[in-house]
């Protein structure tokens, strides 16, 4: 791609409160999914990509408990799980995901706060007119890996096929649940807090005991169990828990988890109705099913699509009676 002088100056930047930022993403996201609408729920690699979380990761992040020095496994996806758990105090993080892409969009996000000033980063992201315009980042592209350069190259042939948003509730969330784009003293926090490169593994949710043989302190998956039974789980059900628990939990907790308050954030469900069912649903899991050095919690957490309900994210705790 051929070089041009970038000059903030030349752009009128939106106005960054919540209701413009919002509104702004929303359409960019609506624009998205008119040219790639699809409800497939499979993932590939070199797929279309997440750019933001749509989970509250700010709001659970402080009722794990002691994030101070911990080490982190997290699915990549945006790159949003990586930066919440740096700015609680992780002191390092790796990450791994089905989708080499993922990656791509994380290493952009990076260089951005990395290099560039926050107004030039929302700027990128979620004005309607500068939305991945390249005079942006232009000027730190030789920083980019080869294959964060391969990615844009394809956005430039692909356009925004390249994103995958699905679901008619996306345009309607608060992006400002990100601590780091919520306020401007955290993107700037960020920015020293971030290596100059995050370990990435590609590798399938089932294979990461066997090819990653790092222990770790917390570990973030994020929804995905809701895409590791077939067809993909539109609610989660007994044997799809169970099977869960046995096929990824189990290995998980057992080769990369520490043994003493070693914690799996393992489901995040969003808008909560029925908070007592899934609470007795854990309870009932847990008095039957659970290793006894297992146990699960389900915390709740402010929706970030309805402000009058609530989000849970469900959590396994490992003590350290293991045999």
């Amino acid at each position: 791609m051929k070089s041009k002088k970038f000059k903030f100056s030349d752009y009128t930047s939106v106005s960054y409160d919540a209701n413009t930022i919002n509104n702004c993403y929303g359409k960019n996201y609506s624009q998205n999914r008119k040219i790639n609408n699809t409800n497939n729920y499979a993932f590939r690699n070199q797929g279309p990509v997440y750019l933001f979380t749509n989970e509250n990761i700010s709001g659970y992040m402080p009722k794990l408990g002691d994030m101070n020095g911990a080490r982190v496994l997290s699915v990549c996806a945006s790159g949003d799980h990586v930066f919440e758990a740096l700015l609680a105090g992780a002191s390092h993080v790796d990450t791994f995901d089905i989708n080499e892409y993922q990656n791509c969009v994380m290493e952009l996000k990076m260089r951005m706060i990395q290099y560039l000033r926050y107004e030039e980063f929302m700027d990128f992201f979620f004005s309607i007119n500068h939305f991945f315009d390249y005079r942006i980042f232009a000027p730190i592209e030789h920083t980019f890996s080869p294959q964060l350069q391969d990615f844009m190259e394809q956005y430039a042939k692909r356009g925004r096929t390249m994103f995958h948003y699905y679901g008619s509730h996306g345009p309607a969330y608060d992006v400002f649940q990100l601590s780091y784009l919520a306020d401007p003293n955290k993107y700037y926090r960020l920015r020293e807090l971030l290596p100059e490169k995050i370990n990435f593994t590609r590798c399938d949710i089932y294979d990461i005991p066997k090819i990653i043989p790092e222990k770790y302190d917390v570990i973030l998956l994020s929804n995905i169990m809701d895409y590791t039974s077939l067809p993909a789980a539109h609610y989660i059900t007994n044997e799809v828990f169970l099977h869960f628990y046995h096929k990824i939990l189990v290995g998980l907790s057992h080769k990369n988890l520490v043994r003493q308050n070693g914690r799996i954030c393992f489901q995040y469900i969003w808008d909560v109705k029925e908070r007592k069912y899934w609470n007795d649903f854990l309870a009932c899991f847990q008095r039957e099913q659970l290793l006894s050095h297992h146990s699960l919690e389900g915390i709740p957490i402010k929706s970030i699509y309805n402000s009058g309900k609530n989000d849970m994210v469900m959590v396994l705790r490992q003590a350290q009676n293991q045999k």
